[in-house]
């Protein structure tokens, strides 16, 4: 498994994508702990409850999962989320919502930008094709953030035990027109 981040600065990321300041700890049970709520302030989960949630998800894990998702923290109807990637998935674009992610745990590379290969919606808002052409390749580990725009293909592979991201979906800005 790779380097783990801090508590610190898995705070800051929580802060960045929750809006923040409200500690809710969350109890580890053998059922997932409801996501922490904004209330006056904003919210916060810490880093060792974090990593308490990861444990619970790697507890989770079945040999034929690829992917599992589990919301830690919400507010004004978003909603940051881990996501264990146990094996790659076909790869995606969020057809309305742009995407901010930081690597938690474990190491991979993305591939994004491009063009799909057969794609369709297999959910709403949700494209998924067979491969993309002429995207960029970046390593991912421990502290990356990145940002895909709404509507951009991207795919996650995994290197050793899994791949932990910790994200959220932003509804995209309306359309500006061309010059």
């Amino acid at each position: 498994m790779g380097k783990v981040m801090s508590g610190r600065h898995l705070a800051i990321s929580l802060a960045l994508l929750g809006g923040c300041l409200i500690h809710a700890p969350l109890v580890a049970a053998a059922t997932p702990p409801q996501p922490a709520t904004a209330q006056a302030g904003g919210a916060l989960v810490t880093g060792p409850d974090l990593h308490r949630q990861i444990e619970m998800m790697k507890a989770d894990l079945k040999p034929d999962t690829s992917l599992l998702w589990r919301p830690v923290i919400t507010a004004d109807g978003l909603t940051a989320a881990l996501e264990y990637w146990h094996k790659p998935r076909p790869p995606a674009a969020h057809i309305t919502e742009a995407e901010y992610v930081m690597v938690v745990e474990g190491h991979g590379w993305m591939v994004s930008g491009g063009t799909f290969a057969h794609a369709q919606e297999t959910h709403p808002g949700l494209l998924e094709g067979d491969e993309i052409t002429g995207g960029v390749s970046r390593d991912l580990g421990p502290g990356d953030v990145f940002l895909i725009p709404a509507g951009m293909p991207h795919w996650f592979g995994i290197r050793g035990e899994g791949l932990v991201l910790l994200g959220t979906k932003i509804p995209a800005s309306a359309p500006r027109p061309k010059p």
